[in-house]
């Protein structure tokens, strides 16, 4: 039997998928359903032709269509559940979530209801209220990594300004050279402004506070405005797991981003090397 236990996004309550194959080997899956920006705003259901725009999605879809796959939603993964489903392989995959730093007037106004201030995963919560055409709308984005470079492309092909503020000497830092250069001609074609060398001192629902390369500090309006300083591992239920099932002979295992927030890839390649997990169990 190979049970999926699914926690998804705040806004989604939790999914417990379970799949039984012809054996009686218990293989379960603690992990999150992500989502994507998508440009057009909308979440697209299809077959292979699908996979381009949102895997995710696809996946869903496809697994929805498997008869032995049952579904419960608003049920928490707690380890006396999980231990109910007598699993032999746990997969702990629950994810990361948005690096919070501790400064004035960020954590009061983050991604509430009444703010205009947001991490990018409220900005997936919000996705169909932006308007397609947003020139003259002001945006700015602490973080000039992946996540903060995705937040710029998505507003500037809307028309809005945009406006970039990172604390080390450059946009883009770790990137592969072939994003890096297509990043930097669409901050060139868009007229995104970049600060370097800047740090964030404070959190307004209107505007940020920034101390500039020469100490001096500056305010930066916004009408939307992105917190994007990178994502942190989020593990909320592996430990009680491990001490749950720490006199058993259940195999826990911890991959992609809740064992360390990174690239995709690194993340793909750990749930590759699961059906090696798999094999020397001879589940396959």
């Amino acid at each position: 039997m190979c049970i999926f236990a699914v926690p998804v996004m705040k806004t989604g309550g939790m999914d417990m998928r379970t799949k039984f194959t012809g054996n009686q080997d218990r293989f379960c899956i603690v992990a999150p359903w992500p989502a994507k920006i998508d440009g057009t705003g909308r979440t697209v259901f299809g077959d292979e032709p699908a996979v381009g725009k949102n895997v995710a999605v696809f996946l869903a879809h496809r697994a929805s269509k498997l008869h032995n796959l049952f579904i419960f939603k608003n049920t928490s993964a707690t380890p006396e559940l999980v231990k109910s489903l007598n699993p032999d392989i746990i997969v702990n995959a629950t994810g990361s979530v948005p690096t919070l730093p501790p400064i004035t007037g960020l954590h009061d106004l983050v991604d509430k209801d009444d703010s205009n201030v947001a991490t990018v995963l409220k900005m997936i919560d919000r996705i169909n209220e932006y308007p397609e055409k947003m020139d003259g709308q002001k945006v700015a984005i602490i973080g000039g990594g992946a996540v903060g470079l995705d937040v710029m492309e998505f507003f500037t092909e809307r028309g809005s300004d945009v406006t970039m503020v990172e604390m080390l000497p450059m946009i883009g830092n770790g990137l592969d050279p072939v994003t890096k250069c297509d990043t930097n001609a669409k901050m060139a074609k868009y007229n995104v402004k970049q600060m370097t060398n800047t740090a964030l001192q404070e959190v307004q629902n209107d505007r940020f506070i920034v101390k500039n390369p020469q100490g001096e500090i500056e305010e930066i309006p916004f009408d939307y405005g992105f917190i994007c300083l990178g994502m942190r591992a989020n593990n909320p239920v592996l430990d009680q797991l491990e001490e749950a099932f720490a006199d058993t002979n259940v195999e826990i295992i911890n991959i992609g981003d809740s064992k360390r927030a990174r690239r995709i890839i690194e993340g793909t390649e750990e749930g590759r090397n699961i059906l090696n997990v798999l094999a020397k169990h001879d589940y396959l």
